[in-house]
């Protein structure tokens, strides 16, 4: 009789399957798409939309369903070979929950910006001030400036014009988000930019930093070359021109 060892047995097939190459992961089916294997940055803005970056990019994610914040929980999005495309066979797992994804949107670093600032004026930041209302003490609540779509005026550094915005540089404080270059985009004409020699800030809410808010300006003086003294610089120096958009350049 020949005998054999179903262990050897065994051990050959295990060796013989791992030498199997895995199967290619596919390519994205669509450019927009967002690779959910290399999220580096999630932020859950409300129960219907939640931002997601990685290293190539960010994503505005639209939830089918209403899908409450969970604080402290991990955001996870689960799809087919990874590639979260709006497609409807794609989830967001927040906490214990899947939520069905009802549409990708890509984000350029204004758009990532502009949501953050927004979600920042819908949920402002609880302050130790407090006011009383109806009898009981509520802590006040305001907008908070963030680095990803504010700028310190303090600490700019220099300045050059591009396609009618002003492109600031700064320096950032060691460890903290804020990036060495932002756009400024201004809105409607300001062509006393391209001729100034400095400039300043006025902040529209009072907080310090420039944001886009309303109100927020930046104010040109030496303008228009030869014309400094004229009332046309004086007029457009105590103008100043509006600020609608701050982000990293």
């Amino acid at each position: 009789m020949i005998g054999f060892s179903w262990l050897g047995l065994l051990l050959a097939t295990n060796v013989a399957a791992s030498d199997i190459a895995p199967a290619a992961r596919p390519a994205a089916p669509h450019p927009d798409c967002m690779d959910a294997r290399a999220v580096t940055e999630a932020r859950h803005l409300d129960e219907r939309v939640v931002l997601l970056r990685t290293p190539t990019g960010a994503h505005r994610i639209t939830l089918a369903e209403a899908c409450p914040r969970a604080d402290g929980a991990a955001l996870v999005a689960i799809a087919p070979h990874g590639w979260v495309c709006g497609t409807g066979r794609e989830w967001l797992r927040v906490g214990d929950r899947d939520c069905a994804i009802g549409g990708v949107q890509p984000l350029d670093a204004r758009g990532w910006a502009l949501a953050l600032r927004e979600d920042a004026h819908k949920n402002p930041t609880p302050t130790l001030a407090t006011v009383v209302v109806d009898g009981k003490s509520q802590p006040k609540r305001r907008f908070a400036p963030s680095p990803e779509y504010c700028v310190d005026p303090r600490r700019v550094r220099g300045w050059h014009t591009l396609d009618g915005d002003i492109v600031v540089t700064t320096q950032p404080r060691r460890g903290s988000r804020e990036r060495a270059s932002y756009r400024l985009e201004l809105t409607g004409a300001c062509p006393e930019a391209e001729y100034s020699t400095q400039l300043s800030f006025v902040s529209g809410v009072g907080i310090g930093w420039i944001c886009g808010n309303p109100g927020d300006r930046v104010i040109l003086s030496e303008s228009l070359g030869g014309m400094a003294g004229s009332d046309i610089s004086a007029v457009l120096s105590r103008r100043g021109c509006e600020i609608v958009a701050v982000y990293p350049d």
